[in-house]
């Protein structure tokens, strides 16, 4: 079993008649420069304090902090 959550596909897998998540995001969309700060951090001390032997695998940290990043760079600071 693996130790983080996956997506149900990966973003490079193509499914029928779709394109896959990358060709839908252009190259220069500025989600992709959060994903390339997001994944050259180092996430070791955040992976450490996940319990990982109960319910279901975790979402990994740099996903959640991601998602969080990109929200507050378009000023989505609330859920409500």
């Amino acid at each position: 079993m693996n130790r983080w959550n996956q997506a149900p596909l990966i973003r490079e897998q193509a499914v029928l008649f779709s394109p896959t998540l990358d060709a839908v995001i252009s190259e220069d969309h500025s989600v992709r420069l959060v994903d390339e700060v997001m994944r050259q951090m180092d996430w070791s001390a955040w992976e450490q304090r996940y319990c990982l032997v109960a319910g279901q695998p975790p979402i990994h940290p740099r996903i959640v902090a991601g998602a969080m990043l990109y929200g507050l760079t378009l000023g989505i600071d609330r859920l409500s």
